[in-house]
């Protein structure tokens, strides 16, 4: 992590928000592509609905439109099972 560190440091900006930002990138990335359809994933992610706005922008930014349409639609399947008082 320390030469991680030092290497964003030589770089325009923080150093700090690249890293996380690249960690975030990273982590939606193998979302879309690998976890997409793990069910204790999607269980996760119906739990709490979703991501804030700022993931979600990262989210969508990523062009995996497939793989976000899957997640949504699990969650939004979730609110309207909420929102009529139903289980899903």
């Amino acid at each position: 992590m320390y030469f991680e560190i030092l290497d964003a440091s030589q770089k325009k900006g923080c150093p700090v928000c690249r890293l996380l930002n690249g960690v975030v990138a990273e982590y939606l990335k193998n979302l879309l592509y690998e976890n997409v359809n793990d069910r204790p994933t999607r269980t996760a992610l119906r739990a709490s609905l979703g991501f804030c706005r700022a993931h979600s922008e990262a989210l969508l930014s990523s062009g995996n439109s497939l793989g976000i349409a899957i997640i949504y639609l699990d969650i939004l399947q979730e609110i309207g099972a909420i929102s009529i008082g139903r289980k899903p």
